[in-house]
């Protein structure tokens, strides 16, 4: 550099007395260092006093640990993020991209599969470690559809029940609430197949509710 009068330059040490002067880029600093600065009159060659200048390097955080609670519902609801591994001055930041963004509360409502990512940061330098992704698993809530159905008394019913969202694995449970109908229960399966009788004059119905 250059000092504020002609013929001056600045030269640059990293020991506070002695040495030869360093170049004034110093790449890949990865501790706290001071360096020493002083005026060089170039014609006289006469120096000034050295003056300290000191670059402070913190430590990256390493990777933080991360839950959420619950990790996994059906439909949508609200999930509590919780970071952990944080040392002495750290903190945990939450997003919901892998890079870039901006923090986000710990607290969120998801209605369908979703990552988000932790980081621990230095509270004073702000010095921030790699993200961990932490994964909210949100299932489909299934559908159940059967047809309505008219019978004799002391036939058998025939209901089909089908799942029109096409989810796996899914099953039906049923109640019934009847009027002037016997041999309607509760129960399990793919379709319901009951012997109905009504010993009355009047209509009689079975009302099914079907729960996937």
């Amino acid at each position: 550099g250059t000092g504020n009068g002609a013929n001056e330059v600045i030269r640059w040490y990293n020991v506070p007395s002695g040495g030869s002067p360093i170049s004034t880029y110093q790449p890949n600093i990865s501790s706290t260092t001071t360096f020493y600065a002083s005026i060089d009159n170039s014609s006289s060659t006469c120096e000034g006093s050295r003056a300290a200048i000191t670059v402070y390097v913190t430590t990256i955080p390493g990777s933080a640990g991360g839950s959420a609670s619950p990790s996994a519902f059906c439909g949508s609801g609200t999930t509590t993020l919780s970071g952990s591994g944080a040392a002495g001055g750290e903190a945990y930041r939450w997003y919901d991209v892998s890079s870039g963004g901006i923090p986000i509360s710990e607290s969120q409502t998801v209605n369908s599969t979703t990552t988000f990512y932790v980081s621990r940061y230095n509270t004073s330098s702000y010095c921030e470690g790699a993200r961990t992704p932490v994964t909210v698993t949100v299932y489909t809530l299934p559908t159940a559809s059967a047809g309505n159905q008219t019978i004799c008394s002391g036939q058998t019913t025939s209901i089909g029940i089908t799942n029109p969202n096409g989810i796996p694995g899914t099953t039906y449970g049923w109640s019934v609430v009847t009027s002037n109908v016997t041999g309607a229960t509760s129960g399990s399966g793919s379709s319901i197949a009951q012997t109905l009788t009504n010993s009355t004059s009047a209509d009689g119905t079975a009302t099914y509710t079907i729960s996937p």
